[in-house]
């Protein structure tokens, strides 16, 4: 345990907290390794051989959850098959978000719910989640503890076929023809529909369209996701093309996933848990910001449990994106703003947080460069072709960033103010992001100089930290310039509000990838209270 101490007698005597403590000399009877303890402590036992650690780790009334860690993978699954609690994890530890399914045998057995998973609550199912690194410097769940060494290994995987430039809808068509697909539906929403673009994409489609749901809402939920998988059944559907912005591409991946494993979208909620390529998938965005066409991520608003969910998984990748810059010319000044500062937050973000790598810093770093340069033209001159096209990219490019190296603070804080105030993504992302940059500033000072650069601020010459400031100075003045709101006031958030989403926003799952460790509510709630 890092910092872990044996425990003294004085230091019990002023109050509740107890510092991280290791006990030695424990014997599986006492009351110390019998209960949860709730608290940064840790029993040592030792043991001769697998057979009997598993017996040690089964003696007691409690099963909930447990963890193994070893270079040998088959004695690994072996030791944890044996120990007998609802939830093992392989050289990892507690690395799963409050979505996913949980519960345990014994006195444990109480709470498995959402999904298949609450059909089995009165079975004995064990849910285990390993990671193939043995070592710290590789493995995901010693990097998210601020003390730990950065990752430096990496993987990048990109399935997604993307397609770019004036004209490109036209390949939509052999697109179609290429992934054997001959019924297809499009999923788009109500504004889309209205400018014409979903007609678009149904005529260049031919007799390949099958039907168009176009009831698909800003922050998109999971009726939203059964009422269009209901349709694409009854339609007998192959393939779905979204024609939207994030809440409609969203929505497409849960139904795509819906319809290949049966079932309603609340069965599939979860992370890296399909085997398999899902229904085909072709996206049309309508907007700068998201990059969910190229992302393995669908973001959905349960109203049963107050927040958004997620499904996380390359397999929900989309097959192909266009990215014609028509679909994004009827986009009004603000809703171009604010998309593009969804976009922006993505690669800043990605290229500030603990798990970036080289690959993702550049495509950060060049998606930055392009929003800096072509959002005021894109805001003043929505015809703009070339502005148009490099702020699709630029978004594409931010999405392929975060799905490798995720997102931060910002995100849980958006997510938050999304799901109680309802307040659109982009925007509640750009008012925030310039006050966590500078939250972050000592945690990530390299990068944040490099992105002042990206966005033209000439550092030459400057102290170090001071340049590092500058990056959120430089996205300030940028918002100031295409007349992005720059208060939570501005967009309805009511201060009483706040300090409620302080608490909810710790808790989501974006804040473990913040360059600065934060699990402190009160922290969070002073950033919301600066951009009030």
């Amino acid at each position: 345990v890092t910092g872990g101490k044996r425990a003294e007698a004085q230091g019990i005597k002023g109050g509740f907290y107890y510092a991280p403590t290791i006990f030695a000399n424990v014997k599986n009877k006492m009351r110390i390794s019998q209960e949860e303890i709730f608290g940064p402590v840790v029993c040592v036992m030792k043991f001769d051989d697998d057979e009997e650690a598993v017996a040690i780790a089964n003696d007691t009334m409690y099963g909930l959850g447990g963890g193994v860690f070893s270079s040998n993978h088959t004695r690994a699954e072996r030791v944890a098959r044996g120990v007998r609690t609802g939830t093992m994890w392989i050289n990892n530890y507690h690395a799963f978000g409050d979505f996913c399914p949980f519960g345990g045998y014994k006195q444990s057995g109480v709470g498995r719910e959402m999904g298949q998973s609450g059909l089995s609550e009165y079975t004995q199912v064990k849910r285990m989640h390993v990671a193939y690194y043995a070592d710290r410097e590789s493995n995901f769940s010693f990097n998210i503890l601020g003390d730990n060494p950065k990752i430096s290994s990496f993987q990048y995987k990109c399935p997604t076929n993307v397609v770019g430039g004036h004209g490109s809808l036209s390949s939509i068509y052999k697109e179609i023809v290429n992934l054997g697909c001959r019924r297809a539906l499009i999923l788009t929403d109500p504004g889309v529909k209205k400018a014409g673009l979903a007609q678009l994409a149904k005529d260049a489609l031919v007799d390949f369209c099958s039907g168009v749901f176009d009831n698909i809402a800003q922050d998109t939920d999971l009726d939203t996701v059964d009422a269009a998988t209901a349709m694409a059944r009854d339609l007998k559907a192959d393939c779905i093309v979204s024609v939207g912005g994030g809440s409609v591409i969203d929505t497409a991946k849960a139904v795509c996933v819906a319809l290949k494993n049966g079932g309603q979208a609340n069965d599939h909620i979860a992370l890296f848990r399909l085997t398999e390529p899902q229904t085909p998938h072709i996206v049309i965005p309508t907007t700068s910001g998201t990059g969910s066409e190229v992302t393995n991520v669908a973001v959905i608003k349960s109203k049963i449990a107050g927040r958004k969910v997620y499904i996380v998984d390359a397999n929900i990748m989309p097959n192909t994106a266009i990215l014609d810059p028509r679909f994004t010319m009827t986009m009004p000044p603000g809703l171009t703003a604010t998309t593009a500062m969804d976009a922006m937050t993505h690669a800043v973000e990605a290229l500030t947080s603990t798990m970036s790598n080289r690959i993702c810093d550049g495509q950060a770093l060049q998606a930055i460069r392009l929003i800096g340069e072509n959002l005021p033209i894109a805001v003043t001159d929505g015809r703009n072709e070339k502005a148009r096209l490099n702020m699709q990219v630029s978004a594409t490019m931010a999405g392929w960033a975060f799905t490798i190296a995720q997102v931060g603070l910002v995100h849980a804080m958006a997510h938050t103010l999304g799901i109680l105030h309802n307040i659109p993504h982009g925007a509640a992302c750009g008012i925030i992001l310039p006050k966590v940059m500078r939250f972050n500033v000592d945690y990530a000072a390299d990068k944040f100089v490099m992105v002042a650069q990206a966005l033209g601020f000439d550092t030459t010459g400057m102290d170090h930290r001071k340049a590092a400031l500058a990056a959120a100075d430089a996205v300030e003045d940028l918002m100031k310039k295409v007349g992005h709101p720059l208060r939570l006031r501005d967009v309805g958030v009511p201060e009483e509000g706040l300090g409620l989403c302080a608490f909810h926003a710790i808790a989501d799952t974006p804040s473990l990838f913040n360059a600065r460790p934060v699990n402190d509510p009160g922290e969070v709630l002073g950033i919301y209270k600066q951009v009030y």
